[in-house]
């Protein structure tokens, strides 16, 4: 039954990744310049929060026991190493001129061999030096937490799988709590070890899907408390509605935003194995949703590369060109590059580590 269950397409959650991408391209924006509602943007930072409890979802909720771990890890290199390593090459010439950086272009740095390479093997995120975190492609920083993620999950997911209720409730107050320690010593360990909490944040809430919970709401619920929260946090951060209560949100923002975006993640997927309606359903929501992970390892390096080339614009029009020319450099990447490695490279995996049969 479970693993029928798995094999259910969770559409939602693939369309609702474009909007996680588009705010994280959003945010990062206003480097590029202001235009009418950028505020509302501000709190596209949290997508990579959303982007790593997702990935816990998933992850755990397509979990299949005839999967061995050395397949599944390199199932995963397959997933994100290709286009990463793609992107990166097309990162550095605006991230690392030949020619020297610019006093100017303040993203632009010295070139320096070791730092790459650490971008290049994803062990980025050990470091808490931001010349080392975010080399290469500074948006690749991510993946090395992703990657710190892949190869604890069978671990932590066969942990998980063997807990009573009862126990598993002392793992969700656990999980809480590296989430409170993690966001109090943020600044003081590497961003690897502060972002575990939200993968497993994720994790949970795939096996509380798997033991049979359903929220019996429809998606459109979900899409209301993103947009609540949006709100708040622009009339809170942005315009400065309640500076006394913005001053005591804020310090735990990191800590209750995973979990509202785990339980935005519980509605949309219970509302997909319902088989109610969704927006994110929709086609072209799902295809966006694809590309999403090319998008974001190339929005960086449209945007500084036009930033380097012709400054700042507060033009409406310059957003939406960039905007649909970093779709289509993600599209080509996805296409071209990610999903015919990620087939071959899988094909590989799964007859070299695969179970074996006699």
């Amino acid at each position: 039954m479970k693993e029928a269950q798995a094999r259910i397409r969770l559409d939602s959650l693939t369309g609702v990744r474009w909007w996680a991408a588009f705010a994280v391209f959003v945010f990062h924006y206003h480097n590029v310049g202001n235009i009418p509602g950028i505020g509302l943007g501000t709190i596209g930072y949290t997508g990579v929060a959303f982007f790593f409890v997702l990935s816990g979802f998933v992850l755990t909720w397509s979990a299949s026991p005839k999967v061995t771990k050395p397949q599944f890890w390199m199932r995963r290199v397959a997933r994100i190493w290709p286009a990463h390593f793609v992107a990166l090459l097309l990162a550095l010439p605006v991230f690392y001129p030949w020619d020297g950086p610019t006093a100017t272009n303040w993203w632009e740095k010295d070139f320096a061999l070791l730092p790459i390479l650490a971008a290049v093997f994803l062990v980025q995120g050990f470091s808490t030096n931001p010349l080392v975190l975010f080399a290469g492609n500074p948006a690749a920083w991510t993946l090395s937490s992703e990657a710190a993620f892949y190869f604890t999950h069978p671990f932590a997911n066969s942990f998980a799988l063997k807990l009573k209720k009862a126990q598993y409730l002392i793992f969700v107050v656990a999980i809480l709590a590296l989430g409170i320690l993690s966001v109090k010593y943020a600044g003081l360990t590497p961003t690897i070890l502060n972002r575990f909490w939200e993968f497993f944040l994720g994790m949970f809430a795939a096996h509380l899907l798997k033991r049979g919970f359903r929220t019996g709401l429809p998606a459109w619920v979900g899409y209301l408390v993103t947009m609540c929260l949006v709100i708040s946090y622009w009339l809170l951060h942005v315009r400065g509605f309640n500076p006394a209560l913005e001053a005591t949100l804020e310090p735990m923002r990191p800590f209750y935003l995973p979990i509202i975006y785990m339980l935005v993640i519980i509605i949309l997927a219970s509302s997909d194995l319902e088989g109610r309606r969704s927006l994110m359903r929709w086609k072209p929501m799902v295809i966006a949703g694809e590309i999403s992970y090319a998008f974001y390892l190339v929005h960086a390096t449209v945007l500084y590369l036009f930033l380097g080339w012709y400054g700042r614009s507060d033009s409406v029009l310059v957003f939406i060109f960039l905007l649909i020319c970093a779709f289509l450099v993600a599209a080509a990447l996805h296409y071209l590059v990610e999903r015919p490695c990620e087939k071959r490279i899988r094909a590989w995996a799964d007859k070299r580590f695969g179970p074996k049969t006699s």
